[in-house]
């Protein structure tokens, strides 16, 4: 059997919606979605995703986060585009990413909420998703964002090279270390 570069790859006006599954064995990222409106991915199973790469990467300008929920992949989510309305970013196995390079913005009049036990990390590039470096907002709040962590379940918000927490997103295992400003 082949490897495939993704599973899906593209870009829409229309809403996607992947439910369940097991996806496996790719060159790049899992599944790479783009300007999709109102998206659903949630009960995927990704595995084979590259070490340093994201098991998803979903960018939207009318991103509802209660429907992506219940994932698991090597290299975590990457979210970016515009959470619209009300809606919650679930824990799951695999961390959610922002990055600099394409922001996730809460719009005005929405409220984002954190749940116990997520983990959120920030990178400033993304190999072959963001060809320059460049100072930018990876976490753009104009509305409201509330964690609701716990002493026991805490939201943590973390580099992508801290391995102590969300795993080794990176892929470097243990040869790197997070720092200020990566």
């Amino acid at each position: 059997m082949g490897y495939a570069t993704a599973g899906v790859q593209g870009s829409t006006s229309g809403s996607v919606s992947l439910v369940g599954g097991e996806w496996k064995a790719f060159t790049d990222e899992g599944i790479r979605l783009g300007a999709v409106s109102g998206p659903r991915v949630q009960g995927l199973s990704i595995s084979g995703v590259p070490a340093g790469h994201r098991a998803v990467i979903l960018y939207s300008e009318s991103l509802d986060l209660g429907q992506i929920s219940g994932n698991s992949g090597p290299g975590g989510f990457l979210l970016a585009g515009v959470a619209t309305v009300d809606s919650v970013m679930h824990a799951q196995p695999a961390p959610w990413f922002v990055s600099s390079c394409h922001s996730l913005k809460v719009a005005e009049g929405a409220t984002v909420t954190i749940e116990a036990g997520a983990v959120i990390k920030g990178q400033a590039s993304v190999p072959n998703w963001c060809f320059t470096s460049y100072p930018s907002i990876a976490l753009d709040v104009r509305g409201l964002l509330k964690a609701n962590g716990t002493a026991e379940d805490p939201v943590t918000f973390t580099s992508w090279k801290d391995d102590s927490v969300g795993g080794d997103s990176d892929g470097d295992g243990d040869d790197s270390s997070p720092v200020a400003g990566d």
